[in-house]
């Protein structure tokens, strides 16, 4: 395990100086220090510098920890980055980076675990007594591990924010925008000296007033020309699959916007491009009659009638979004979906998850069309055919055009290969009939010429599937440990209703041999199941710990009025949640006949009477 410690300073060897030794102290794994002093004077270099760079006016820290990661990555490949500010203080007695590691190693999809601030000030930063882990939006920018997949699939801290305010919320966006997310540890925590670098003296800083003022406007700006105005909900959206508990994104456009007056505020208003929920909405109503149609990875070439998204606002799309992950759409609401020359460059993971996002989208029989490299016809047509700038069309095909990837980089890169077999049957698994192939229509393409590419038509199924229900109970009685089973419906939309649930009844469960939650889930309400299962395996490691054995069953599927019966006399209780008043909810309890519990003590009662009547 290979650990990289990026500390970045400026003027303060005092605080270096006592960062090393901590690091020295505490750390009992082996890492890699990289000291950059940004604009440093040469005669309060520390002896610990790994590269001084002058910075009369001060670029800001991520871009100071920008240089220390080319550094370490000169040195070679890590497997985590430890991104420090030189004003911390952590506890004596444990090593820090051991136990963040440890947690991230666990948890295979975090990217960033930062300790928690002792001090407080940045939302939902202050330590949770007893808790474990849990998801956020961002964490403060002080002193967060980042695991090095994260960083070689989404990059790192965007060295234009010269204020840094608005660095983490930018990185948080595309990490969860490719399945990714952020948390903080309740179990490492640091104190935050503050004020060491902005306005301090000897620094040759700003006051630290201009600097927050500054910070304001340009993460403020900087967010609108880039996301659109409503960024914030944009980024919500992409973090909301993985239950954080606080939304520091509006909250902090909210912060920022106090840097302006309102005349300013109504100034950058008026050419303000909504995107998100309410954009969608009003895309939608506009069509009318009209067939709702999406173009997805539009990039420049955007369709009159269509309702164009692409993750690159500078193309000014209708709809800002990463294409797997569409909540700004209900359920059933589209009738088409195309996307030319956009699957390749999806990973497989985000691909299987495009599928089922786009089969949630599309009305029954709507119809998906799709246009990308034939992996055998590329492998077919392998050193045979070049374009005008010598390059290998099939190689093109399975990696990327080198032009635009040296452009633009990791997003032109083909990451994964499609033969027509492999993408039919991924389509069928995720809800789709009839594929058909047929012939392409970009055929400006060089790749037209020569028969590389594939063009399909897949339309989205009636639903048929029925779930497999439990079987009826034997003779022995209800409350035998190989048969508690608490039923719950919750509200897939609302984390807090799932960590109600697992507070109040996991540990019950968990220590129960053999028994287990049996949560139903129903895509015509729930959204998309998926994004559901993450949110519930977030919550699970949150409210009970990740190493927390708890065996859960999602019920799905349709649910024919008489299967509700024959549920409830497989079900040992219900669980009573605050949605179980609401239709269809109140109709399917009272269908099923069960107990309904709202806590540990009284599923213990029902099951003690379940048993006393089965014996008595």
């Amino acid at each position: 395990m290979k650990l990289a410690v990026l500390l970045v300073s400026r003027n303060r060897p005092d605080l270096v100086q006592a960062m090393v030794a901590q690091l020295e102290n505490l750390l009992t794994i082996p890492y890699d220090l990289f000291v950059v002093e940004c604009g440093t004077e040469l005669d309060k270099l520390s002896p610990h510098t790994s590269a001084w760079y002058p910075d009369p006016d001060f670029r800001g820290k991520a871009y100071g920890h920008n240089v220390a990661l080319q550094l370490a990555k000169l040195r070679g490949r890590y497997d985590y980055y430890w991104v420090l500010m030189n004003d911390l203080v952590f506890d004596s007695g444990s090593d820090p980076a051991k136990e963040l590691i440890e947690t991230l190693e666990r948890e295979s999809r975090m990217a960033i675990l930062s300790p928690t601030n002792k001090d407080g000030g940045y939302p939902g930063a202050a330590p949770v007594k007893g808790g474990a882990w849990r998801a956020v939006t961002t964490c403060d920018y002080l002193g967060f591990m980042l695991k090095g997949a994260a960083l070689d699939e989404c990059g790192f801290l965007n060295p234009d924010f010269k204020y840094c305010w608005g660095a983490i919320h930018e990185l948080a966006y595309k990490l969860n925008s490719h399945g990714w997310f952020v948390a903080y540890s309740d179990q490492v925590s640091y104190g935050h000296l503050g004020g060491t670098t902005y306005g301090a003296k000897g620094t040759n800083t700003i006051s630290r007033e201009e600097y927050q003022r500054r910070a304001k406007r340009f993460a403020y700006d900087y967010m609108r020309e880039h996301y659109g105005d409503n960024w914030d909900e944009l980024f919500w959206n992409a973090a909301l699959p993985f239950g954080p508990a606080v939304d520091t994104f509006a909250e902090h456009k909210r912060y920022w916007a106090s840097a302006f007056t309102s005349e300013e505020l109504a100034e950058r208003g008026a050419t303000a491009q909504p995107v998100a929920t309410e954009r969608a909405r009003k895309l939608i109503a506009a069509d009318g009659a009209e067939l709702v149609k999406l173009h997805l990875g539009c990039g420049p070439e955007k369709r009159a009638g269509w309702i164009n998204v692409d993750t690159q606002a500078a193309v000014r799309p209708d709809i800002v979004s990463s294409v797997d992950r569409l909540p700004m759409f209900p359920d059933a609401s589209v009738d088409v979906i195309e996307a030319c020359h956009l699957f390749e460059h999806l990973t497989y993971d985000e691909a299987l998850r495009a599928l089922r996002e786009w089969s949630r989208l599309l009305k029954p029989g709507g119809e998906l069309y799709l246009e990308l490299p034939d992996l055998e016809a590329c492998i077919r047509i392998l050193g045979r055919h070049r374009d005008d700038q010598g390059f290998d069309v099939g190689l093109i095909g399975i990696f990327g055009w080198p032009p635009a990837i040296e452009r633009e980089g990791v997003p032109q890169i083909h990451k994964w290969g499609w033969t027509k077999q492999t993408l039919a049957d991924e389509l069928r698994r995720a809800g789709f009939s009839a594929v058909e192939f047929g012939p392409i229509t970009q055929t400006w393409r060089v790749a037209a010429k020569v028969g590389r590419d594939l063009r399909l038509r897949a339309t989205k199924g009636l639903p048929t599937k029925r779930a497999e229900l439990p079987q009826a109970p034997a003779a022995e009685p209800v409350a035998a440990p190989s048969r508690v089973q608490l039923f719950a419906w919750p509200d897939w939309g609302d984390a807090r209703e799932l960590e109600t649930l697992f507070a109040r009844f996991g540990p019950a469960i968990a220590r129960t041999p053999a028994a287990r939650f049996v949560l139903r889930f129903d895509e015509l309400f729930d959204g998309d199941r998926q994004r559901a299962l993450t949110v519930l395996r977030t919550v699970h490691a949150r409210t009970l710990g990740g190493a927390t054995d708890l065996e859960v069953l999602v019920l799905d599927g349709s649910l024919e009025p008489e299967d509700w019966e024959r549920l409830g006399r497989t079900m040992s209780a219900v669980a009573r949640l605050d949605s179980s008043a609401r239709e269809p909810r109140r109709a399917a309890f009272l269908a099923m006949g069960s107990p309904q519990v709202d806590d540990a003590p009284a599923l213990a009662r029902a099951l003690s009477g379940a048993s006393a009547a089965a014996t008595g």
